[in-house]
């Protein structure tokens, strides 16, 4: 019985990252093609990490169907309200 995450995603957390997206399983290699696009447009425009992704895994849906493998293939691990930092914000 673990109460945290393991793995990549927690050792990218524990270094600092406050968000990170990833598969808990296996991906099928046709799903980043569709993800990819739907979240990046949804990033650029301002959405938190978490809209982001869910418009990437609705993207991956209606490419490939309602199988919770591919349409729920991208989770986000840490802060889901992370934005995109924009240029004119100080580092």
């Amino acid at each position: 019985m673990a109460d945290t995450t393991t793995g990549l995603a927690k050792e990218l957390l524990d270094q600092g990252c406050s968000a990170v997206v990833a598969s808990p399983w296996p991906l099928n290699a046709s799903v980043p093609a569709y993800w990819l696009p739907a979240f990046m447009d949804a990033w650029s425009a301002g959405a938190t990490v978490i809209e982001a992704n869910f418009e990437g895994n609705k993207a991956v849906e209606r490419a490939l169907g309602k199988s919770p493998a591919n349409r729920l293939a991208l989770t986000v691990f840490g802060d889901p309200l992370a934005t995109k930092r924009r240029e004119t914000e100080p580092a």
